[in-house]
């Protein structure tokens, strides 16, 4: 998968950012971020099929298109069956007087023809085509196959690259060397080695890797159907793609069984909770018990007699008989041993839930073990993994309130897809809670935020704009202060390939920058890869979140509310030591719990320190390379280092350096729209020499586009 780019986007007024972010998530799905869930008002689609996304159901989604000429359906053809002769709706102003409109309706979008209506009037006459109930307030648009949101409550969901972490019990022999390709052997597994830990004292420690192994999806066939994990054999629609031998990970539904009598009138916690049957939940894991608290989280060690579940702990309320217990929700993890007829996965092990048709399946053409020896591609260096290979999925969920074009929320999660399966959005978005209207961690049943693990109270969620565990309280997606989003202004957008393949990583940064009425200001936001990451990082990713927000209200603290503040590229909110702009994890994935939480970071220039009394800095002019045969030489450009500030009181002792962003650097020249490297670099920030203000560029860009206002 390549780089994708949606340069000139047409904002469609300074009051409708909407479309906006619509596009946005057509880049990211484009390049490869995988789709997981979404909601349209109407019906939520929970399947992971690409083709099944309620936000455009084109192979190539950048083909999509958003319509800014709609309605909605009137009383007139409320709970109608399409197809339907006559649609009645609440206006036709705008239209063509025939044509196409896309309709939501109880099968998602559908195309309608019709001769007669536009351009006044309240009905679409002479229609024909489309399937599924129309319902008063659905969507209307013009054009086949077009969407749009503005009306109506919405919400998408997709997944990025994935980080495995391979568990030491020996230090290696020789010396790995991060970002060398490593291969294990028998598996055949490769990937980009991020960084390893070692502590001799505790004989303890893990690799980081970024695996580079091409990722396939299909989906479960009827033949397995109602089929509780784990089973011998999964049929699928096709193994097209996928290794003979290998790992899937399968979206079934959780496994469940009731409270048995032996824990009635039991208060949580408890250390055993007797059930009916434990049969198809793995040994140890997470289960949801309803008690007369609600439903309680609760982590178990073990099972005894098929009938109990041991080493509990957390939860509150008492339990009775007959009361639900369910298993974390999907994505769950299954080796196979073999394929068959091309549509069926052979010797299977693993897993949990049931599996229902249609549900996603995707896999890795080769993925790490605990057993055997891997080997640094450069260095030579080997290790020896022994224990449970943890795969890390990162997801984000974007969500809008019914009339808001301007705000909304977006919530980022990096979860252990075993052990934490229910802090994905993937997971939330089946549960009750989650509706066509309320997303993936909106509040509600089964709809919040939930804890990392019974040891850590921390949230893990990352709540980037808007409210954690709530459709309250939204923010703005994009803001430039006291500059608004420019009239016929447009936006830039770009996602890096997020699809690993032999020898190639998975990145999947991207960013957009919107021109406002002011020159020299954009706004927008960046989530792109770290590199110089601490070796044990398995969440390399960080997000600019530009804002006013004091440090210590988010350093180390829980990240569930919301930031009501501009986020403008500025560098007097960039280069602040005063308000966090980069939102991250410190230590994703850290067997030491206290040092696993969300965190807030600053940045800071190197060319803007004071060395020896003289000042090198931007308020010098123009720094360029010495050691260069041109005459003029190339400016020098800088990626920010990404650190915590050690003068707030949260952070004691676990000062830190995240890294660099991958995609963000500062130079000492350029406007605003400015590129570089021949058009794969944009600024965002212009150059003040006076202040001492680097310009900011952001990448990559299009190579090619010329970008406007």
């Amino acid at each position: 998968m390549a780089n994708v780019f949606s340069s000139n986007y047409a904002i469609p007024s300074s009051a409708n950012v909407l479309s906006v972010l619509w596009q946005l998530t057509r880049v990211m799905k484009t390049a490869g971020w995988s789709y997981r869930a979404s909601g349209n008002s109407l019906t939520k689609d929970t399947t992971g099929i690409a083709t099944n996304d309620l936000w455009g159901t084109n192979a190539t989604p950048t083909s999509d298109t958003y319509s800014n000429i709609k309605t909605t359906i009137a009383a007139g053809s409320n709970a109608a069956l399409l197809p339907q002769g006559t649609i009645t709706v609440a206006s036709t102003t705008g239209f063509s007087a025939s044509g196409s409109i896309s309709i939501v309706t109880s099968n998602g979008w559908q195309t309608v023809a019709y001769t007669g209506g536009g351009g006044g009037g309240t009905t679409f006459t002479g229609c024909t085509l489309g399937a599924g109930t129309m319902y008063t307030g659905a969507a209307v648009t013009q054009g086949a196959s077009t969407v749009s949101f503005d009306g109506v409550g919405a919400w998408w969901t997709a997944a990025g690259p994935l980080t495995v972490k391979i568990p030491l019990n020996a230090s290696p022999t020789g010396t790995p060397i991060r970002g060398e390709i490593i291969t294990q052997s028998t598996s055949g597994a490769t990937g980009e080695l991020i960084g390893y830990v070692w502590d001799p004292v505790g004989s303890s420690g893990w690799a980081s890797v970024l695996p580079q192994a091409t990722q396939e999806s299909t989906t479960i066939a009827s033949g397995s159907n109602g089929v509780a994990l784990t089973t011998g054999t999964i049929n699928v629609a096709s193994t097209t793609g996928f290794a003979s031998i290998g790992n899937i990970l399968v979206w079934s539904s959780p496994v469940a069984t009731t409270i048995a009598a032996g824990s009635n009138g039991a208060s949580l916690p408890q250390g055993t909770i007797n059930v009916a049957s434990t049969t198809g939940f793995p040994t140890s894991g997470i289960i949801y018990v309803t008690t007369a608290s609600g439903t309680q989280t609760v982590y178990y060690t073990g099972t005894s007699g098929g009938n109990s579940f041991t080493g509990c702990v957390n939860g509150a309320g008492a339990m009775s008989t007959g009361g639900n217990v369910s298993g974390a929700q999907s994505p769950v993890q299954v080796a196979y041993t073999g394929t068959s007829g091309g549509n069926s996965f052979t010797g299977c092990t693993g897993g949990s839930g049931t599996m229902t048709t249609g549900n996603a399946v995707t896999g890795l053409s080769a993925c790490f073990d605990g057993t055997h020896t891997i080997t640094g591609g450069i260095s030579g260096a080997t290790v020896a993994p022994t224990g449970t290979v943890v795969y890390y999925q990162r997801e984000l969920s974007f969500g809008k309130l019914t009339t808001d074009l301007l705000n909304g929320n977006i919530y980022y999660i990096v979860a252990d897809c075993a052990l934490e399966a229910n802090m994905l959005y993937s997971t939330l978005a089946s549960s009750v809670g989650c509706t066509s209207t309320v997303w993936p961690g909106g509040g509600g049943t089964n709809n919040t935020f939930t804890n990392v693990s019974a040891v850590s109270s921390t949230n893990l969620n990352l709540c980037l704009r808007g409210t954690g565990n709530s459709t309250a309280g939204s923010d703005t997606w994009f803001s430039g202060g006291a500059a608004t989003y420019a009239t016929s202004g447009h936006a830039q957008m770009a996602c890096t390939n997020a699809i690993p393949s032999a020898g190639v990583s998975a990145d999947g940064s991207f960013w957009n920058a919107l021109s406002t009425n002011t020159a020299n200001i954009m706004t927008g936001f960046v989530f792109t890869r770290v590199d110089d990451c601490e070796p044990g990082d398995l969440d390399p990713y960080i997000c600019l979140q530009n804002n006013s927000v004091s440090g210590a209200s988010w350093v180390r603290t829980s990240a569930t509310s919301y930031l009501s503040y501009s986020i403008n590229y500025s560098t007097g909110l960039l280069f602040s030591t005063g308000s966090f702009c980069w939102v991250g994890y410190q230590a994703r994935g850290c067997t030491v719990f206290a040092r696993d939480v969300c965190c807030g970071y600053y940045n800071c220039l190197e060319y803007q320190q004071s060395i020896g009394g003289t000042v090198i800095s931007y308020t010098s002019g123009t720094i360029r390379l010495v050691s260069h045969p041109a005459t003029t030489t190339p400016i020098i450009r800088e990626s920010p280092l990404i650190y915590t500030n050690a003068t707030i009181t949260t952070i004691a002792t676990l000062k830190q350096f995240k890294g660099r962003p991958r995609w963000l650097q500062a130079t000492s020249i350029g406007n605003a729209l400015d590129t570089l490297d021949g058009k794969t670099w944009m600024c965002v920030l212009n150059y003040a020499i006076g202040n001492g203000t680097p310009s900011i560029l952001l990448g990559p860009y299009d190579g090619s586009t010329v970008p406007l206002t």
